[in-house]
């Protein structure tokens, strides 16, 4: 197996920071930042895999998703692990998302599983080409996935 190439702490951070602008973009249910993070040919799957390709498509897949999720819902991003570039410019996140949706007296929760490919502009802004949104493993089905990583 090769070994990856560590990043720069500035390069870090800013691949860190994607996470945090969808975050705040999807809490103030503003689905222009949302596209906006991703390069102009990117591409989102949902849980459902249904696939987005293109800044119009994925717009349109994220004010569906907000809309359906009405609006008291928040989300809590977290990362679990950065891998360092295989080529120039490029990277991958795994993460998760932690959504939840208050509905009639009561919250709703889930959790999914993210996976980001992201990408260095030439003026050294990172972008999402890829993200892929997944269920998490049913208990006793990959739990110890995060030791294999």
């Amino acid at each position: 197996m090769t070994a990856t190439k560590s990043f720069s702490t500035s390069d870090d951070r800013a691949i860190r920071d994607v996470l945090l602008q969808f975050e705040m973009a999807w809490n103030n249910r503003d689905v222009r930042t949302l596209t906006a993070a991703f390069v102009a040919n990117g591409i989102y799957i949902n849980v459902k895999d249904e696939v987005a390709e293109g800044h119009s498509a994925i717009l349109g897949q994220f004010a569906r998703l907000l809309a359906s999720d009405g609006e008291g819902s928040y989300a809590t991003f977290s990362i679990d692990r950065v891998w360092a570039s295989l080529m120039p410019n490029a990277a991958l996140m795994r993460g998760r998302v932690q959504i939840r949706v208050m509905a009639e007296e009561a919250v709703r929760s889930r959790q999914l599983r993210l996976l980001l490919a992201l990408q260095q502009a030439s003026g050294g802004l990172w972008q999402v080409a890829l993200l892929h949104e997944t269920l998490p493993p049913l208990p006793g089905h990959g739990a110890n996935d995060r030791s294999q990583s």
